[in-house]
């Protein structure tokens, strides 16, 4: 994270979508389908409320 922050005043949020057992990066990696839906609406959510409202931020960050 600190790569893609570090240098640049713009926040950086990162939003966890993966199941605890997905064995992330193996050959049998897996996802659970509900995740990646639940993940759609919390992105879009997101985006929708700090996309360009940049005193949004500051009043999440309190």
């Amino acid at each position: 994270m600190y790569l893609l922050a570090g240098s640049r005043p713009t926040p950086v949020l990162a939003v966890p979508i993966a199941n605890h057992d997905d064995n992330q990066h193996t050959a049998d990696e897996n996802l659970r389908l509900q995740n990646l839906w639940d993940a759609i609406e919390v992105y879009a959510t997101i985006l929708a409320t700090f996309g360009n409202d940049r005193s949004a931020w500051t009043t999440a960050i309190r």
